[in-house]
């Protein structure tokens, strides 16, 4: 997505996909008008680059969340939309943060900030109507200003992987009307490590 006043790249995404069979839910060959008019360049897929750079992978603490598949976040195809899975890790980030002491009062109270960089988000199985998700969520690589989540998603019962999401995102702090790159403060790098309350 490009913003028109500066011609400045602001979103990019992409995204895999299977065109299922309603009747039979099973994966159907496309069409060959669909293809054609899909067809990528013949050049290889532009790397997103959310990945970071020189990050030291930790030893973290898991945290665990829980939640129901609720009938909203149900698709025509009877199974949790995939856009729904970045609402959970979402929360799920919160929720960690929440645990340790770190809610969006401290944070703001603290001038720490996150701005997600990306999210590279594989899906395994489908969650229906009702299912018990668990999350389970850990911070996995740091560098000096950017952080990663990992974030796994089951069905509770069953222990299923439904989904997997690497999450990355930039340490900033507010500088009068800007956003400045910093570290994370030292006390929640060791809740994020631990799971204590700091």
């Amino acid at each position: 997505m490009i913003r028109v006043r500066d011609n400045c790249r602001v979103l990019r995404g992409r995204a895999d996909w299977v065109f299922m069979d309603r009747t039979e839910m099973r994966p159907k060959r496309l069409v060959p008008e669909f293809e054609d008019g899909f067809q990528p360049a013949n050049a290889p897929l532009e790397d997103l680059e959310i990945r970071i750079p020189a990050a030291v992978s930790y030893p973290a603490h898991q945290f665990i969340s829980e939640r129901r598949a609720q009938s909203y976040e149900i698709d025509q195809l009877g199974h949790v939309n995939n856009a729904n899975y970045l609402r959970w890790v979402e929360q799920a980030s919160v929720d960690a943060l929440a645990s340790v002491g770190w809610d969006s009062a401290r944070l703001q109270a603290e001038n720490f900030y996150v701005f997600a960089l990306g999210h590279e988000l594989e899906y395994f199985h489908e969650a229906k109507e009702d299912d018990p998700i668990k999350i389970v969520s850990w911070v996995a690589e740091k560098s000096r200003v950017r952080g990663a989540w990992i974030h796994e998603m089951y069905q509770r019962d069953t222990g299923e992987l439904l989904a997997r999401d690497y999450a990355a995102g930039v340490f900033l702090r507010r500088d009068g009307a800007n956003y400045r790159p910093t570290s994370m403060p030292d006390p929640l790098t060791h809740g994020l490590m631990t799971g204590e309350r700091t």
